[in-house]
């Protein structure tokens, strides 16, 4: 035998690939950096959301024409004077107006659905637009004399909007801390929107004045209200939340996930989890005092964003937001024109369109 001692072995052993956990492949592929904002936007999200602009740009082209006085899209280069009055009186206030609720109910929505981890979780669904109605419509019956009309004002009816919902969410919010289930949340928002209805209706009844008749159409859902001076306080506010919302697409990520992965990975669940809410809220009130109770929009739109863009919480958000616009913009041009010279609120056009396709995503989802 040789008295030769073995030499040990200088092969490496094999590297392999450390597998992604759950929660990086929400945030894996990230094209570009920011300062401190990472925007995850898939090529095929990209593609969606072109699509969606395009699609958004030429309904929003056909809204500016179509109407009781069709105006040609090549006379907006140099139109009349008749045409200035009815398209930058009449025309552009109302389109904006319903750009800025369908953004604004389709993000609250989806924020919604990605912290309840619950599919019908929407504004209308957790009562908060119906809070917010209920305080607007107090408003304005009560505004005039208390007040001297002061809070008849936009900024009046947003913050009487966001008193509303704040105050339905806090409620929620209280009842769910005792055991934490998120389901009972939405049940309980469910029955506080049943009680602010039937206040809202009691109100409507008592009423003798002119303005039960107004209130009544504008919580159907109405953009006829619209003018510039709303449109600017709600523009203005409506940017500020959605580019908020998007600061905190990765606590979004995360919720739709579980509370534990948010925790271990050293987030702060219960901070950033009522300011989602909040933001949420301010969105829905947003939505409120410019058109009243828009319904369907803030429950369809989310599920349609995620089938056509299923990957980047970063591009759900942007798509939710032309999803939400497209929508109501599109049922305000049925509103004006399917039944002219009557006009009709925008409230109906977006159940009728809304209910077939949540019936369609239920029933897809029934069978996959």
């Amino acid at each position: 035998m040789s008295d030769q001692q073995p030499q040990p072995s200088t092969r490496q052993p094999t590297a392999y690939p450390a597998a992604k956990s759950t929660a990086a492949t929400w945030m894996a592929d990230r094209p570009w950096r920011g300062a401190g904002l990472s925007l995850l936007l898939p090529a095929g999200a990209l593609r969606v959301l072109g699509l969606l602009l395009l699609v958004l740009a030429l309904v929003s082209l056909l809204a500016m024409a179509l109407g009781p006085l069709w105006i040609n899209p090549l006379d907006l280069q140099a139109p009349s004077a008749l045409q200035q009055l009815v398209l930058f009186e009449l025309r552009w206030p109302r389109l904006l107006l319903g750009l800025v609720v369908g953004a604004s109910l389709a993000v609250a929505g989806f924020v919604l659905q990605s912290l309840t981890r619950v599919s019908i979780a929407a504004p209308s669904v957790l009562g908060l637009a119906d809070g917010a109605g209920l305080s607007v419509v107090l408003v304005l019956f009560a505004g005039e004399a208390l007040w001297g009309g002061h809070l008849l004002s936009p900024q009046g009816m947003a913050l009487a909007a966001l008193a509303g919902a704040v105050a339905v969410l806090m409620l929620l919010r209280g009842l769910s801390r005792r055991d934490g289930d998120l389901e009972k949340m939405v049940f309980a928002g469910l029955v506080v929107a049943a009680i602010c209805k039937a206040l809202v209706s009691l109100l409507l009844l008592l009423s003798q004045s002119d303005m039960a008749m107004q209130a009544q159409i504008w919580l159907v859902g109405s953009l006829a209200q619209a003018n510039p001076a709303l449109n600017r306080w709600l523009l203005a506010a409506c940017v500020l939340l959605l580019s908020l919302t998007l600061l905190n697409y990765r606590a979004l990520a995360l919720y739709r996930l579980s509370d534990e992965v948010m925790g271990s990975l050293g987030q702060p669940v219960g901070i950033s989890q009522r300011w989602l809410y909040l933001l949420a809220a301010g969105l829905t009130a947003i939505a409120v005092a410019g058109a009243g109770q828009v319904s369907f929009v803030g429950l369809v739109v989310p599920h349609l964003i995620r089938r056509i863009c299923p990957r980047g919480v970063p591009a759900q958000l942007i798509g939710n937001a032309c999803g939400g616009a497209l929508l109501v913009v599109a049922a305000d041009v049925l509103a004006r024109n399917l039944f002219s010279p009557y006009e009709l609120p925008v409230g109906i056009f977006t159940a009728l369109i809304g209910v077939p396709c949540f019936l369609w995503l239920y029933g897809r989802g029934g069978r996959s």
